[in-house]
Order: C-alpha cells, then sequence, then structure tokens
C-alpha cells in the first residue's frame, strides 16, 4: 500500500460528525470525498478520483509538517523531509528569537543559539529599565545594573511628582534631597490649589503659614 494510499484510509478517522446527504452518484460521493464529510465511500471512487483526493491529503499532510503541526514523518519522502527540517528549524529559530515557549534550543545551530542568547538578553534588559517583573535581574552585568538603578530613580521621581498618573508607585525613602523637596513644594502648590478651589483633597492642616493667610484674607477659609 502506497503512503498517499493511506492517508487517505486514515482521513474517515479525522472527519466531522456533520450530517450529510445520502450519496446518489458517484459526483456526489467525491464530492463528499473532498469536503471530507462522514458520508464519503472511498470504496466507490474511481482511480482519478482517488488519485486526487491522495494528492490533496498529502499536499494538507506536507503543509501540516511544514507548519510544525501534525506530520507523520514516515509519509514523507527524502525530499520532503529535507524541506520539513529546514522549515521546522526556520520556524523554531523565529519562536526562539521572540523568547516563545515553543522555542527548542536544542535545534539552533551554532550562530543561531548565539543569535538568540544576544537578542534574549537585550530583551531582558528592556524588562529590567523598564521595571517589569519579567526583569531578571541576575542576568544583568554590572554596567547594566547601574543603568537599571538609574532608570528606577527616574521612574520613582516622576511617580512621587505625579507626572504620570498613579500607574508608578512612589517612595519618598528613594528620593535625593533635590528630588525631596521639590517634591514637597509640588504638594504643597497641589494642595494650596484644592483648597483655593474649595475642591474635594484639601487638606486645610498641609498650608503653610502665608497659604492659610492668603485663602482666609480671601474668605475661602475662615479664621
Amino acid at each position: 500500500m502506497s503512503r498517499l494510499s493511506v492517508l487517505v484510509l486514515v482521513l474517515p478517522l479525522f472527519w466531522s460528525c456533520t450530517a450529510a446527504p445520502p450519496v446518489t452518484t458517484p459526483v456526489d460521493n467525491f464530492d463528499l470525498c473532498l469536503r471530507a464529510q462522514r458520508a464519503c465511500v472511498p470504496e466507490r471512487l474511481d482511480a482519478d478520483q482517488r488519485a486526487t483526493l491522495e494528492r490533496r491529503a498529502a499536499s494538507a499532510h506536507l503543509d501540516d509538517c511544514m507548519q510544525r503541526r501534525r506530520c507523520n514523518q514516515a509519509l514523507l519522502s527524502a525530499e520532503e523531509a529535507q524541506r520539513v527540517r529546514q522549515s521546522v528549524a526556520r520556524l523554531n529559530h523565529a519562536a526562539c528569537l521572540r523568547g516563545e515557549v515553543e522555542c527548542d534550543a536544542q535545534l539552533l545551530d551554532a550562530a543561531q543559539a548565539e543569535e538568540v542568547a544576544r537578542v534574549s538578553h537585550r530583551r531582558n534588559l528592556e524588562n529590567c529599565l523598564g521595571g517589569l517583573t519579567l526583569c531578571q535581574s541576575s542576568r544583568l552585568t554590572a554596567d547594566e545594573a547601574q543603568q537599571v538603578r538609574e532608570a528606577y530613580l527616574a521612574r520613582n521621581f516622576s511617580g512621587c511628582m505625579n507626572t504620570v498618573g498613579t500607574l508608578v508607585q512612589c517612595n519618598p525613602d528613594d528620593l535625593s534631597a533635590d528630588q525631596q523637596a521639590m517634591v514637597r513644594r509640588r504638594n504643597l502648590a497641589v494642595n494650596y490649589f484644592l483648597c483655593a478651589s474649595s475642591a474635594f483633597g484639601c487638606d486645610p492642616e498641609r498650608l503653610t503659614p502665608e497659604q492659610r493667610a492668603q485663602l482666609e484674607a480671601g474668605g475661602v477659609l475662615r479664621r
């Protein structure tokens, strides 16, 4: 039995249970087989129809193999097996470069492994610079660790100044003396604006004596 005949014989195992009209002519049966309907009767196919179905099944199977899907290597010719290996190697290389779980490092050659390692290291550095939880600080060099620290301090200062909303948390302990002074002035100014506008969030206890005097003189605050 040829390898293509095997494909035709096993196709019914994977056909859906969709109801189909009864077969009345060889043409109807061939159409059902082409559409992989359960009502297809392979025994009623003539030689040309069977050959067409075998070619379609073989083509679909080869495409599955090329795309790293279900594949029966025993049904491939030597030339097809070589094409599949090349395709799988390209797809695996791309998956490894993207850091996907489908990556099989054992399939990489030396040059590919070196490239993947370089891209992975750069991706980890970017994750660390962005403060992402995917960061693996143990993979950073001393210079990279310093860059990451500086990026964190800048991000923390932005969070304390509330220049990026509430997306970035503020850790006052990591602010420099100058940054702490700037944050304090900013908070005083925001609080004064809220109190002057009689807006929610005003904290009269945080007003400076000068700010309180101005608001009392304007009748915004009671003495």
